[in-house]
């Protein structure tokens, strides 16, 4: 009755079971985790934990253990029940998994402030939900994980994060309850962080719009080096850092939506400027993405987009080329510095680049048409471009300018010629009466609306009519592939 000698008596029997375990009475030895004393509780649990050790014995003690789990106060669990939790983990694997019940019973602990209790509890609820992952869908599991991940704890989180994956893999949408703590994770280095990066990756690049509430919280995984070592939520990124892996699905909730992405600008604009990053076209395309909506923030950007223009492969130049584009629709005077880099980008390879690079020329020419001034004749040149949208883009340019400065379109006559042709093409979608004002700004050098200076016979401004049905000509190229054709050059019959 004295608790001093029962915690002796429990301490002795405690210390022999490891050379004595087939003379202990187990039933007794469970007793002691009921004592009103602690040390006595703490001996015993000590005990059961060396007894399973030394006998391997898993039914009956795996029984009598969430016997005790169920009964007691998860609320007030302290270090024995800690070594209960421990002991947990020494029982045969597939005994524990295959025991219902278990995930209920040990979340409630899970989920405890003290992190002696928690760790032992988050790391068993793991082992059940990797074995079976439809045990952590449901609650008291599932709310068990979501707040363990948040745990002050780090082994608490690691072990949550681990059964995060593994519903994850077994379902991605099943995912969404783990996603802000799996985000607030990106940051940590070592395992945590690869298993976090690991599994958004499988939820986000299904479900973007379930990353788009946490993006500012995102920042931490664009700054986090750590090479992810093993696969975890059959995620296949094994090898990336988690900064690549986050780069990559912040483009894909970027494309769904931006809206609380402006503080991640700077920390992309810094991996962007990174020429050898393999996600150097993922970390563009956010730019990209995020260019739209906040241009204001994005003069950051320009530096890195402006060296990005003939640098790279192809989608990181048309990701850094229409950030430019972006920018200049409010801000025309901050890109217009760059105009002799858009200038070479007209030349690029990529039809597609080209066109951008039009767009943005032409945006600038609308405002500062001196900056383009000097290279107008290169746009010009694109008016006979292979592709019509490249034709289209350089036509809307020469227009843009023409509304505003059309003395500067030079050789007017040159120009003017070739807006008509482009304004026959049937490849091309442009105003014909665009086409018809532009055309006559260029030869008179007067902008729209603008009386011209003329006398005698040449007081029409109307210089350039539009050609009729009967007059238009063809062009020689369409936005569409042309049909292949056999050796003698005859359109093969697609039947």
């Amino acid at each position: 009755e004295v608790a001093l000698v029962r915690f002796m008596a429990a301490h002795t029997i405690q210390s022999s079971i490891a050379r004595h375990a087939d003379q202990v009475d187990l039933d007794q030895l469970l007793s002691l985790l009921d004592d009103e004393y602690e040390p006595v509780r703490r001996a015993g649990a000590s005990g059961i934990q060396t007894y399973v050790r030394a006998t391997g014995e898993s039914e009956g003690v795996l029984d009598a253990l969430l016997g005790h789990l169920e009964a007691a106060d998860p609320a007030a669990a302290d270090s024995a029940d800690a070594t209960i939790l421990a002991t947990m983990e020494l029982i045969d694997e597939a005994v524990v998994t295959e025991r219902a019940g278990v995930a209920e019973t040990v979340a409630a602990y899970a989920d405890s402030e003290n992190g002696a209790v928690a760790e032992p509890a988050a790391q068993v609820l793991a082992t059940v939900v990797g074995a079976n992952p439809e045990s952590g869908h449901q609650d008291p599991a599932l709310s068990a994980l979501e707040a363990g991940l948040t745990h002050e704890n780090g082994a608490v989180r690691e072990h949550c994060a681990r059964a995060a994956a593994a519903i994850t893999a077994d379902d991605p949408g099943a995912g969404r309850p783990f996603v802000r703590g799996l985000v607030l994770n990106l940051g940590t280095a070592g395992t945590i962080g690869e298993i976090a990066a690991s599994t958004l990756s499988q939820v986000l690049g299904e479900y973007p719009e379930y990353g788009t509430e946490f993006l500012p919280e995102m920042v931490g995984g664009l700054r986090n080096p750590t090479s992810i070592s093993r696969q975890y939520a059959g995620a296949m990124v094994t090898g990336r850092t988690v900064s690549q892996v986050t780069a990559r699905f912040l483009a894909d909730i970027t494309d769904y939506d931006t809206s609380r992405g402006d503080s991640l600008i700077g920390p992309l604009v810094d991996l962007a400027s990174n020429t050898g990053d393999p996600a150097r076209d993922a970390v563009f395309a956010t730019l990209e993405n995020l260019s739209v909506d906040f241009p204001e923030q994005s003069q950051e950007m320009l530096p890195a987009a402006q060296s990005a223009l003939d640098a790279g492969e192809v989608r990181v130049r048309r990701n850094a080329a229409q950030v430019l584009s972006n920018v200049a629709i409010e801000y025309p005077e901050s890109v217009a510095p760059m105009t002799s880099r858009l200038i070479v980008a007209v030349d690029d390879s990529d039809p597609q680049m080209r066109s951008i690079a039009l767009v943005t020329l032409g945006t600038i020419g609308s405002e500062a048409p001196e900056a383009i001034e000097a290279d107008i004749r290169r746009i010009i040149g694109r008016l006979d471009d292979d592709s019509s949208l490249v034709r289209e883009h350089a036509a809307k340019a020469i227009i843009t300018v023409a509304q505003n400065q059309p003395d500067i379109v030079e050789p007017a006559a040159e120009a003017s010629d070739r807006l008509r042709r482009v304004q026959r093409d049937p490849a091309v979608d442009i105003d014909e009466e665009m086409v018809h004002q532009a055309a006559n700004a260029i030869r008179t050098g007067t902008p729209p609306g603008e009386d011209v200076e003329a006398s005698g016979d040449d007081a029409s401004t109307d210089i350039f009519t539009p050609e009729g049905v009967d007059e238009a000509g063809q062009s020689s190229d369409t936005r569409v592939f042309e049909p292949p054709t056999d050796g003698d050059g005859t359109a093969e019959d697609p039947s």
